[in-house]
C-alpha cells in the first residue's frame, strides 16, 4: 500500500500510471477478499471472539489464495494469530 501511495504521488509519467494501475489491483483484490465465502463466514466468528483469537485456515490454496493472503495479513495487523495449512503441500488433497 505505501509503495503505492509513493508511485501515485511522483511526478506525471510512467510511475505514476504505475501506481494507478497497482490500486486498480489492489482495489479489485480486496473486492474478491470481501465477497469470498470464507471471508464472510470469519467475520461473525471474529466478532464474537473479539481481539485475539486464533484463526486457522485450511484450504488447497487455490480459488481462495488471495482471500487467504489479504485476511491473513489484515488479521495479525489487528492482533490475531493465523494459521495457513495448505492441504495441497501438506499432501491431504
Amino acid at each position: 500500500r505505501g509503495n503505492i501511495n509513493r508511485l501515485k504521488g511522483s511526478e506525471p509519467g510512467p510511475a505514476r500510471r504505475l501506481g494507478e494501475l497497482l490500486e486498480l489491483e489492489y482495489l479489485a483484490l480486496n473486492d474478491t477478499a470481501a465477497r469470498n465465502p470464507a471471508t464472510q463466514a470469519l467475520r461473525p466468528a471474529l466478532d464474537a471472539v473479539g481481539r485475539g483469537g486464533n484463526v486457522m485456515f485450511i484450504s488447497g490454496r487455490n480459488h481462495d489464495a488471495e482471500a487467504i493472503a489479504i485476511n491473513r495479513h489484515r488479521l495479525k495487523q489487528k492482533g490475531h494469530r493465523v494459521m495457513v495449512f495448505n492441504l495441497k503441500k501438506e499432501g491431504l488433497f
